[in-house]
């Protein structure tokens, strides 16, 4: 402008095009840089000269071998007691084996539940049914069995559900446990190979009244012991191996188990399988001498610190004869200085067991591998917050962040129950480089400096000239230092993946009261009669209350009233009534009192008649007496009462030791070995009675505290246990159906309070005392 001031303008562009100088275009596709040593020196720089130029995967060659589970020790350390030979197929899953317990073949002072006994009863009757067979061209019924074969009374307490049961089968019912041992008894059908083999005796068959033994009847008599035979899985009670794996001193399973036979024999110790879910992590490696199963044999070569000892294969951990070896190959010229079998397997003169191409391991919130790509946004591992001391997200966090896109995955199908070792593995990469993978503590035992380390080398010259050897870490999840193996395996125990569990049957609780400085084992659930869980105070033996005291100086005015607070009825044959000064009366035999209601002994004289009954004393009993005791038929105190004035009701009475409940049965404690003074004492909580002898104190009703039990101390802690059993169903392999009973234990529920306390003075109003 004239004034001077600059000419402003504005440009705008429509479109930004390349521009060609020449027609093809050679020049602008070579990307020719400017400055090439400026680029070397700014990609030294970023640290882009510190990648490995390797090549993907896209080939995996490996040989791997299978040892199957051989045999099984349900009682470790127990001479007596061998070991037997295990079939998964056969003998079903771990489990099964370890768990079960006897429910139709146990004791004979404890036969199974009624309502197994009545089912098994209604399925020989509908076999004999089935199959034709009649007597006086009838159908058979129960009825028409002697009475020994029919279900019985009860042999342990019942709730209302179980008393309506029996009530309504009772003798109506056939008891098929009585009937399947009576067949036993009289087949020796334990001795047979089994119940198609059984030679029966006619004459002691149980066959119903006026009833023959046809052919129907022994078909159907063979079909019910097949049947019954096989409704749990439990052991042989005539075997040799029938011990289970329960030990009650730690209240846990200990087991082992052993893979491969011979030289490849390894064993496994599950010594704290608290039931539940077992799986590869609850067995640990046996070393030394005990490390063998086979009978007749002892240690397999290795020291008790666990070093390995020397067997005949490779230093490939595996015989020469154990590979496809073509024939071509003369194996006598592998000389140490020459070539060995691993170097055979790189160069693929020898047939690999499996080739797989490998798949890349993916999960959500990996790094990507494009630079340009952005992430997952469902996982953060930005956010994840980890402190000084939580190492295990640390590792996790560096693996996802730095490491997570360099991992592979290839899939090996291993039987159920056995062991898998993989004895070569190589890795052949997209420039056609071939890499033999080594596990990590294979490299390093071995003391093969060409195979520890992270370093490569070249194999010489010939035809492995160019490969390289590794070790990699891919031991995971694995078993190492096996004895006779320098290959780690991967355990896949013969294990359920799902089954199916009851309610508790029984359930106990172990409990220290540090109050009354004891431990007790206290029964909140036991399994009744019939099979369901019955709790404690539903479970309280039957007994009978003193209601009434009612002294007179004219005997026949005198009397003492006995009630039945329960819902059964109380036998009280051979029951009696003691005065303190020395004066008893018993109840006739087959007396009883009936649920809710009551029984009056009067002094005097009289007939016996309903709920009267009559000492014939010939004098007052309760005038001139200040206690009276109840006790049962075997001499153990059921109840007592106070008689005298209200003046000497009001005073104290002195307690030895106070009562506890009837569930709380004491746990004392002993010395194991009381000569030992300078060490340090082993300590035991043993099933005891506080006062012994006692008459009348209760037992334990289930199985879980048995009468031998002797806990370690360091078991029973301030959080206490928790013991439970249950009935266990479960579908196998070979699409059986498996169903047991087994036992769980876990943390308890803490410090109890029994009310347990000794020389108590309390006053006598405390005392139950007869209603004036």
């Amino acid at each position: 402008m004239s004034d001077g001031s600059p000419i402003r303008s504005r440009t705008s562009w429509h479109r930004l095009s390349p521009y060609a100088r020449n027609s093809t275009g050679n020049r602008g596709l070579r990307a020719e840089v400017h400055d090439p040593l400026w680029l070397l020196g700014r990609q030294w720089q970023v640290g882009e000269f510190a990648g490995e130029d390797a090549g993907s995967p896209v080939k995996v060659d490996f040989w791997y071998e299978h040892d199957e589970f051989e045999r099984v020790d349900l009682a470790p350390g127990d001479p007596e007691t061998p070991s037997r030979e295990y079939d998964p197929t056969v003998d079903g899953p771990l489990e099964t084996l370890v768990e079960r317990e006897t429910v139709t073949v146990g004791p004979a002072e404890r036969p199974p539940d009624r309502e197994t006994a009545a089912e098994a009863g209604r399925y020989f009757l509908t076999l004999l049914d089935e199959l034709g067979y009649e007597v006086g061209g009838e159908r058979v019924t129960a009825a028409e069995f002697p009475e020994s074969l029919r279900l019985g009374p009860p042999d342990r307490p019942v709730d209302a559900g179980g008393r309506r049961f029996l009530s309504v089968a009772g003798d109506r019912t056939l008891d098929g446990h009585a009937l399947y041992v009576r067949l036993v008894d009289d087949g020796n059908v334990l001795a047979a190979d089994g119940w198609d083999d059984v030679v029966w005796d006619d004459v002691g068959l149980p066959t119903p009244t006026n009833g023959s033994v046809t052919d129907a009847y022994r078909e159907a008599a063979k079909g019910f012991g097949d049947w019954y035979a096989d409704l749990y899985d439990e052991p042989d009670p005539e075997a040799e191996d029938a011990d289970d794996a329960w030990n009650g001193d730690r209240m846990e399973y200990e087991f082992r188990a052993s893979t491969g036979t011979g030289d490849d024999e390894t064993v496994y110790a599950a010594d704290e399988y608290a039931g539940g879910t077992l799986d590869w992590d609850a067995f640990s490696v046996v070393r030394g001498a005990s490390a063998t199963l086979t009978p007749g044999e002892s240690g397999d070569g290795s020291d008790d610190d666990g070093s390995e000892g020397g067997d005949d294969s490779t230093d490939d951990g595996r015989s020469e004869g154990e590979f496809d070896v073509p024939p071509d190959v003369d194996m006598d010229a592998l000389t140490p200085g020459g070539l060995s079998l691993s170097d055979l397997l790189v160069t693929g003169e020898v047939d690999p067991d499996e080739t797989i191409v490998p798949t890349k391991v993916t999960f959500p919130g990996m790094p990507s591998t494009r630079w340009w790509e952005f992430e997952d946004g469902e996982v953060n591992l930005n956010e994840m917050n980890a402190g000084p001391g939580e190492l295990g997200k640390l590792l996790v966090t560096e693996h996802a962040l730095l490491y997570g896109n360099d991992w592979f995955q290839i899939p090996i199908e291993a039987p159920i129950g056995s062991l898998t070792r993989i004895t070569e593995l190589t890795v052949t990469d997209t420039f056609g480089e071939v890499t033999r993978a080594l596990p990590t503590p294979s490299a390093t035992e071995s003391g093969d400096a060409d195979d520890a380390g992270d370093l490569s080398d070249e194999l010489g010259e010939g035809p492995l000239a160019g490969a390289s050897r590794r070790s990699g870490g891919w031991n995971v999840f694995m078993h190492t230092h096996l004895p006779n193996h320098d290959r780690p395996g991967v355990l896949l125990p013969p294990t359920l993946a799902t089954h199916h569990e009851s309610d508790p049957v029984e359930r106990v609780v172990l409990a220290r009261d540090e109050v009354a400085n004891a431990a007790f084992g206290v029964e909140f659930v036991v399994e009744d009669a019939v099979g369901d869980a019955l709790r404690w105070r539903e479970f309280e033996p039957p007994t009978l209350d003193i209601a009434a005291v009612d002294p007179d100086d004219d005997v026949d005015e005198e009397s003492i009233r006995l009630e039945n607070p329960g819902e059964v009825p109380v036998a009280v044959g051979g029951w009696s009534i003691e005065s303190d000064a020395g004066e008893t009366y018993s109840f006739p035999s087959g007396a009883a009192v009936p649920p809710g209601a009551s029984v009056t002994v009067h002094t005097g004289s009289g007939t016996d008649h309903g709920s009267d009954r009559y000492w014939d004393a010939g004098a007052p009993v309760w005038a001139d007496a200040n206690h009276v005791t109840l006790f049962d038929a075997d001499g153990g105190p059921v109840d007592s009462a106070f008689v005298g004035s209200p003046v000497d009701a009001a005073m104290p009475r002195y307690h030895l030791v106070t009562d506890v409940p009837d569930n709380w049965f004491p746990l004392r404690m002993r010395r194991v070995d009381p000569t030992a003074v300078w060490e340090i004492p082993e300590l035991r909580f043993e099933l005891s009675r506080l006062l012994d002898p006692e008459p009348g104190i209760p037992e334990p009703s289930g199985k879980l505290l048995e009468p031998d039990l002797s806990l370690y101390d360091e078991e029973l802690t301030r959080t206490g246990m928790e013991v439970t059993r249950t009935y266990q169903y479960a579908r196998w392999v070979d699409g059986g159906v498996r169903l047991w009973t087994g036992r769980r234990a876990g943390p308890g529920l803490g410090e109890g309070q029994s009310g347990l306390r000794y020389d108590v003075v309390r006053p006598r109003s405390n005392d139950r005392r007869p209603e004036e």
